[in-house]
């Protein structure tokens, strides 16, 4: 999907008869950063009536997952209850013993207060970013190997706390798979015993360096691609150890380094995630947890006001109108700036129901037919602000999202339209047909 076609004109079908793949319905979660805790949640307020709306608007039909590691333990059980969201906490692996093993004693003590007070878990993480601790200190070094020890070892504690043990036990948490040594150590680390008692083995990617990316970076498909083979590497490496697991996205955004100031927190930035959200649901990927739900340029709430930026409101979109069951699309011409996918729709709508959505890279619009469809459909089309690439917020349908009080979101309300469509330039779309049965394998059986 990478070549650059002049043609104005695309057609994009889909394969109703068999689903390639198909996600968790947990698909799309959010991680919130340690690191936030030095500066005491800065304005995040979990008792909040805003954030707590903010919170739910992204678990319309089944729980969030959120991924964090570090914080007041009491305070965030209260509000992920009441976000309906399901925790995962990310356990600190530099604890260590003399002799390098990991040191269990405050991961024991946290298992036990948790399960005295009622605590639900949906799973465990241990270690962030292990193959890379030697960048931040020289004498800290966890192989591959070790990390298999402490897995195994967590593996075996979690045992012995079955009501909060959860069905999660997530890692080895590497960078991503684009260098040699980080392939080799996720490898090495899945081949040991407690890299095999890891349900969903994941690690992190990244597009682009924040501190020096372009507003061209976002909207190159050659830089949206790179991610392809990320997923391949990461999927191949399971299928080798011959059990049947599927790949997580750790924790994943546009840009490292806290993201692209004025990009990552910008209309911009909606194209690397969605075009990740669809790449990784066609690839088996089962979980992709956006890093973050707040802090960083990366946030899907502004640091400051605590309003959502763009990329808030694609995720609730793409979790109200996407199922979990991927179709496989066929565009003519072949194109890596005007995509599409398809999947099953969301739970919201008539079994046998699809929903595609898409993107237009290019400076110019396209117009674009979908010949299977038929009468009106439901169309969300989301655009820029005056064209603003880097505008902090964004239109559907030509009226801009913004909350209307701080306990209700808007209404997110498509247009009617046929099965022809006018993508403008630098925009995306869902597509919601719910008019008859598009595809029997999106039937429930």
């Amino acid at each position: 999907m990478s070549c650059r076609c002049e043609s104005n004109a695309f057609s994009v079908t889909f394969d109703p008869k068999s689903i390639i793949s198909t996600t968790s319905k947990q698909f799309v979660g959010v991680t919130l950063d340690t690191g936030l805790l030095r500066v005491r949640w800065d304005k995040l307020d979990f008792r909040s009536p805003k954030v707590l709306t903010l919170a739910k608007g992204l678990s319309p039909y089944s729980k969030t997952y959120l991924r964090l590691g570090g914080i007041t333990w009491d305070k965030i059980h209260e509000f992920v209850q009441e976000a309906k969201l399901d925790l995962i906490f990310d356990l600190n692996v530099l604890k260590r013993t003399k002799d390098q093993k990991w040191n269990s004693t405050n991961a024991i003590e946290l298992l036990k207060y948790t399960q005295k007070r009622g605590y639900t878990m949906a799973g465990w993480e241990l270690g962030n970013e292990p193959n890379s601790f030697h960048h931040l200190n020289s004498s800290l070094n966890v192989t591959a190997e070790s990390l298999g020890d402490d897995f195994f070892q967590l593996s075996q504690i979690l045992n012995q706390f079955p009501k909060i043990k959860g069905s999660v036990l997530t890692g080895p948490s590497t960078t991503q798979l684009n260098k040699k040594p980080t392939i080799k150590y996720f490898s090495d680390f899945m081949a040991t015993e407690g890299g095999r008692e890891v349900t969903s083995p994941n690690f992190h990617q990244y597009y682009v360096n924040g501190r020096i990316a372009t507003v061209d970076d976002f909207t190159n498909s050659e830089v949206l691609d790179s991610l392809q083979d990320e997923l391949r590497t990461g999927n191949r490496i399971i299928e080798a150890t011959g059990r049947k697991r599927k790949l997580w996205l750790g924790e994943t955004s546009s840009a490292y380094g806290g993201g692209a100031d004025g990009l990552s927190d910008a209309y911009v930035a909606a194209f690397m995630w969605l075009d990740k959200l669809g790449i990784s649901a066609k690839n088996n990927v089962d979980v992709v947890l956006r890093q973050s739900f707040y802090g960083g340029k990366y946030a899907l709430l502004d640091a400051t006001t605590v309003d959502p930026n763009p990329d808030y409101w694609l995720t609730v979109l793409y979790k109200r109108l996407v199922g979990n069951k991927v179709l496989n699309v066929i565009s003519s011409p072949l194109s890596g700036d005007v995509r599409f996918y398809a999947h099953c729709s969301a739970e919201g709508f008539p079994q046998g129901s699809v929903t595609v959505y898409g993107m237009n890279l290019l400076s110019k619009g396209v117009n674009v037919t979908f010949p299977q469809f038929e009468g009106q459909l439901k169309i969300y089309l989301l655009s820029a602000p005056n064209q603003n690439l880097k505008s902090r917020f964004v239109n559907l349908n030509g009226i801009t999202l913004e909350m209307t009080s701080d306990t209700s979101l808007p209404e997110l309300t498509p247009r009617s339209g046929p099965n022809l469509l006018f993508l403008p330039p630098f925009s995306y779309v869902f597509i919601v047909a719910d008019n008859k049965i598009y595809s029997k394998s999106c039937l429930d059986t």
